[in-house]
């Protein structure tokens, strides 16, 4: 069998690795933990360094005034990153999904399994709301259907479950 990986760099290999397309990331913590500034921080990464066309679901913040300030401060935006409130009827066009949250999309393990049975070369990073334990709200499907479950937490992030590389913990860029 042959692999098409990404040789990710810096920050991104340290709390990553080299992923292989596609790759399903989740990603949680509690509120105002930086998974939001780590995902838009993610997006601007793999749109600017490997072409990657993304689609950035903003449920929960919606098109708004804070999701903007996130993308202007972190001089986020670029020609391959679209931001939406809604979902599309076709994901085609797109690499990379980026649910903001899963939650507020009220989406089950079948239709993330779904999404990706029907475009399998789309990757996507999910965003989960955590609960006050701080893991993540929704069922344990959800853990399946991802090779990388991310944990943000006081300023760090790190993988709690890493199939392309080590469990390291590193800064959230804010």
């Amino acid at each position: 069998m042959k692999f098409d990986f990404i040789e990710f760099s810096g920050v991104w290999k340290d709390l990553i690795g080299n992923p292989s397309k596609p790759f399903h990331i989740m990603i949680y913590v509690l509120p105002g933990s930086g998974k939001s500034t780590q995902s838009v921080n993610f997006v601007k990464y793999i749109a600017n360094d490997h072409n990657f066309k993304v689609l950035f679901l903003s449920k929960e913040e919606g098109v708004s005034n804070t999701i903007q300030e996130k993308f202007n401060r972190l001089n986020a935006f670029h020609k391959n990153i679209y931001i939406t409130a809604d979902m599309p009827d076709d994901l085609s066009y797109f690499d990379l999904l980026v649910i903001n949250s899963v939650n507020e999309m009220n989406m089950s393990p079948d239709d993330i399994r779904k999404i990706q049975e029907t475009y399998p070369n789309l990757s996507t990073w999910q965003i989960f709301k955590a609960t006050k334990e701080g893991k993540f709200l929704g069922q344990s499907d959800f853990g399946y259907l991802c090779q990388v479950e991310l944990v943000c937490e006081e300023g760090f992030c790190q993988a709690q479950k890493n199939r392309f590389g080590e469990n390291v913990r590193v800064g959230i860029e804010f």
